[in-house]
Formats: structure tokens, C-alpha cells, sequence
């Protein structure tokens, strides 16, 4: 007798324990309620349902973009453009400054709007709709949805990004004000040349008239580097010969501005140029500044003989001399090339 009234209590618990288990879902949402199935059929990266553009074919994602960059050597670029999408996640601290002094805009891309991925790409230096300048930085911001068309690089082997400079630029965006701040100049492009993001001289890229001989021996800042030192904060004196023809600067270094060397001259500095092949008849500077610029444009420098005139980003010194002289007096000089052409060649 006591063993059925045990059974039976036995059964009695099991029965309630299992129809405990078939009760109702009890989640966050509250009891009864089924949680909300995630939404996967939306692609990262796409645009939203009622944006009604006509986006190219092939267009990147963030991610797809990111993976184009890093597939790529420290400082190269694709050398093809791609159209990426995305939502604005962040706008870069230079941002504002870039569109006052340039028309471009610096910011950051992710696939899911407001998830504030790691894994971003970033819009550096690009120009607004049709590649005209920006007048308003509030034609970017937080949440639009974007698609930018340049190429991209892997800057310095950790930054994925587009190629600075204007060379990339906004084909869509879902802010409208940035349509009426879209000016009717086509950018040309920031000329500018800093350490960090726009810290350059700025203005559109200019045409010269002035062009290197062919007979020139051109010193190229990224294979003819002498002595100098890469690292500005050890900048000095440094020289660089070839062929019997040297360039010797009292102080700067070279430096390295979207993938590209140039020779820095800094302000109030000398750049001498000797020769034991023959007297120098020409010299081209090509800079990373243009004419009228702040810095780093040809018209930085002054010369102490024969005749020099400039023209866009290029500086022209005609004369006849072994040694001739240049100094920075308005301000620091940046240039990727400097070719010399020798009297003697022209003798021949």
C-alpha cells in the first residue's frame, strides 16, 4: 500500500514537471512571446529598399572593399576604380578644415549603419557629386548612405582607403544637402603634401607650361635618396649624387605624402647643386605644391644667380654654373623630382 502511494505521487510530479516543459516560450520580450527572428535576407552593405538608384554593377561592400585593399602590398593601389557602398560611421577629425581649404571630404565607411565596426573603410580627400569641390561639410554626415568611385590603396600596410587628393568622389548620397554644396568647379585635386591627413598646401592642381628636357639627369626622391633619412623627426643635412652631379640640402629629409617621396627643403634651408661633368645650364623642380600656394610649391624659392621662373606645380633655374643655389625663403619645399641638364650635353 505504501509502495502504490508512492508510485502514484511519482507519476503525479512527473506529469506536472513535463507539461511544465510544454508550456508557453517565456524569453526578454515577455512571457508567452516568441523572440523576433533576425531579418537575414537584407545583404550588408546594400541600400535601403526605397532608395530607387540604379547602383553600378559589381559595386563593392565595405567588406568586399577591404578585402581588395588588403590583398594589395604597403602603398599600393588597385589602379582600377571601384564603386564601394556604405553608411557614413564616423567623420574624421579634418573633415571640416577640408572642406574649407580644399572642397573634399574625410570619413569613415561601414556596412551596417550604427554597428560601429572595427572594420571600416575610409573616403579620404574625395570630392563631392560629378567630382566637383564641397562647400559644406554638413553634406556628409553620421547614417548617409553613400557610394564613392576612385581607386583604392592600402596606405602604409594598415589603412584601407581611397586615393587622396580628389582623385576619388562621392557618386550618391542620400543627404540631400549634398547636391546644392556640390559647387559648379571641378576639383582638381588637393595638391596639397603633409605628415597627416590635410596638412598641405591645398588649392587645385595647376597646368605648367614647363616641361623636364629629355636630356635631363633626374634625381627621383624615391629611388635617389643618398644619405637622407626617412624620418622627419631625425631631419638634417643630407646629399645626394649621380653622375658626377650632387644635390646637398641643409636641412629636411624625405618624406612620403600619399605613397609618393618627394625631397623636403625646409623653410630658410639651401639646396645646392654641383657639377664636375660640366657647367649646369637648367634645373626643373617638380613640386608638390602649385604657384600661389601656402608651401611646398616652386615659388618657395629664391636663387642666387642666373634666372628662375615657375609655373604650376614645376620651378625652372636657366644659367650657366657649377654650383648654383636655392633658398627656401618663403617657406619649406617639397619636391619628387629635380632634373639637371649639364652645358656640356648640348656640345655633343
Amino acid at each position: 500500500m505504501k509502495l502504490n502511494k508512492f508510485f502514484s505521487a511519482f507519476v503525479l510530479i512527473a506529469a506536472v514537471a513535463f507539461a511544465a516543459c510544454e508550456g508557453p516560450d517565456i524569453n526578454m520580450g515577455g512571457p508567452g512571446e516568441k523572440p523576433e527572428e533576425q531579418d537575414t535576407t537584407k545583404v550588408e552593405g546594400t541600400a535601403p529598399d526605397t532608395i530607387g538608384w540604379n547602383i553600378p554593377a559589381g559595386a563593392l561592400t565595405v567588406a568586399q572593399a577591404r578585402e581588395k585593399c588588403a590583398a594589395l602590398e604597403s602603398g599600393a593601389t588597385t589602379g582600377e576604380k571601384f564603386y564601394v557602398m556604405g553608411y557614413v560611421k564616423k567623420i574624421h577629425d579634418k573633415h571640416a578644415s577640408g572642406i574649407s581649404s580644399y572642397g573634399n571630404a574625410q570619413f569613415y565607411m561601414e556596412d551596417v549603419k550604427g554597428a560601429n565596426s572595427r572594420d571600416d573603410f575610409m573616403a579620404y580627400q574625395v570630392y563631392g557629386l560629378d567630382g566637383k569641390k564641397i562647400n559644406n561639410p554638413d553634406a556628409v554626415a553620421v547614417g548617409d548612405f553613400v557610394v564613392i568611385y576612385g581607386e583604392l590603396t592600402n596606405y602604409m600596410g594598415n589603412t584601407f582607403e581611397t586615393v587622396g587628393k580628389g582623385a576619388a568622389y562621392i557618386w550618391k548620397s542620400t543627404n540631400p544637402l549634398l547636391a546644392e554644396s556640390s559647387t559648379g568647379e571641378t576639383g582638381g585635386g588637393n595638391t596639397g603634401s603633409g605628415d597627416t591627413g590635410n596638412t598641405g598646401n591645398g588649392g587645385t592642381s595647376i597646368d605648367s607650361d614647363i616641361e623636364i628636357p629629355a636630356d635631363a639627369l633626374v634625381f627621383s626622391a624615391g629611388t635617389d635618396q643618398g644619405n637622407a633619412t626617412t624620418d622627419y623627426n631625425q631631419a638634417g643635412p643630407y646629399e645626394v649624387t649621380k653622375d658626377g652631379i650632387t644635390i646637398a640640402v641643409t636641412k629636411g629629409c624625405i618624406g612620403t605624402y600619399n605613397n609618393v617621396n618627394h625631397y623636403r627643403i625646409y623653410k630658410n634651408e639651401k639646396l645646392t647643386i654641383t657639377s664636375t661633368e660640366g657647367n649646369i645650364k637648367e634645373v626643373v623642380f617638380t613640386c608638390t605644391g602649385n604657384v600661389g600656394d601656402e608651401k611646398y610649391g616652386p615659388d618657395c624659392f629664391s636663387v642666387d644667380s642666373g634666372d628662375y621662373v615657375y609655373s604650376g606645380a614645376n620651378g625652372q633655374w636657366k644659367g650657366n654654373a657649377s654650383t648654383v643655389v636655392f633658398t627656401a625663403s618663403k617657406n619649406q619645399l617639397r619636391a619628387t623630382q629635380i632634373a639637371v641638364v649639364l652645358e656640356s650635353e648640348t656640345n655633343e
